[in-house]
């Protein structure tokens, strides 16, 4: 018997976000463009003979974007989508009902948030049930695509990334230097010191995920405040910055062997890059 309830019941949703709205990941974004592309060209298959893709999986670390990636694939596609997520994961009985609901306003998405999620079933800790969810997706109307989100690409099982089901295996990286300036420069619309050295603060925020950097900016106003300041300071920034990454401070000698660290790792992995250039050159034709 399904457990979902009234208010559980499949919704066609209409995006308001598009790719211009999602910072950062460009590759990301030409990738998933192409893909809208080819998947409203029916014809490029026929020709081949093969079926149309069923969906992709957006992989990467947590609070980096993927939801949203998929939500404007919706805008930018034109398609309504169904978002499926959480405990609902679990439920077969309501993936199908979502499946049966996106196959009447075809062609529309259907979006598996965090499908790498665990549950307690009968006080065991468990997978959702990649093999029942390959199989909804099997028997799904063709014009239905399916995009999955999970932190990692060994989390979901092979039965769902086989092909006709997930086609596509895209990576999300961390938040890129465009992304951390553009999160940098919100945090820098309330009164803060001229001098900060944003490139500087740019390097130091890196693998930071949207949420630290709102909690970043949080945090450096609530220091400035403490401090009886009237502007966030570059020292300031630093110390939070420090806080969210190690769970404290650290003192200036510690940020000096920082920059050395960053700056011997910038000639280290130039120097890798001339020595593959010389010892194995370009492939020639």
């Amino acid at each position: 018997m399904s457990s979902h309830t009234k208010t559980d019941r499949p919704k066609a949703l209409r995006s308001t976000i598009s790719f211009k709205d999602v910072v950062g990941h460009k590759k990301v974004k030409a990738r998933l463009r192409t893909i809208i592309k080819i998947i409203q060209q029916p014809e490029l298959f026929e020709r081949f003979d093969t079926p149309l893709p069923k969906g992709l999986l957006l992989y990467g670390p947590a609070n980096v974007g993927k939801g949203m990636l998929a939500r404007a694939f919706a805008k930018e596609a034109n398609m309504p989508y169904y978002e499926i997520s959480g405990s609902l994961l679990f439920d077969i009985d309501y993936i199908k009902a979502v499946y049966k609901d996106a196959s009447r306003h075809a062609p529309s998405l259907v979006i598996l948030e965090d499908i790498d999620i665990k549950g307690l079933l009968q006080g065991t800790l468990t997978n959702v049930s990649f093999s029942d969810i390959a199989k909804v997706l099997e028997k799904a109307d063709e014009r239905v695509f399916t995009i999955a989100t999970s932190e990692t690409l060994e989390a979901v099982d092979e039965v769902l990334t086989a092909p006709k089901k997930l086609d596509f295996l895209i990576e999300v990286d961390k938040l890129d230097k465009d992304a951390r300036r553009f999160f940098l420069e919100k945090i820098l619309k309330k009164p803060h010191d001229p001098k900060i050295d944003k490139e500087r603060i740019v390097r130091y925020i890196n693998g930071m995920s949207a949420v630290d950097l709102e909690r970043l900016g949080r945090m450096a106003v609530l220091e400035a405040i403490e401090q009886g300041k009237k502007r966030i300071t570059e020292e300031i920034l630093i110390e939070q910055i420090n806080i969210i990454k190690y769970g404290h401070k650290i003192d200036k000698q510690m940020v000096r062997n920082l920059e050395q660290e960053l700056e011997m790792t910038a000639y280290h992995e130039a120097a890798h890059a001339v020595l593959s250039t010389i010892l194995l050159p370009p492939y020639q034709n």
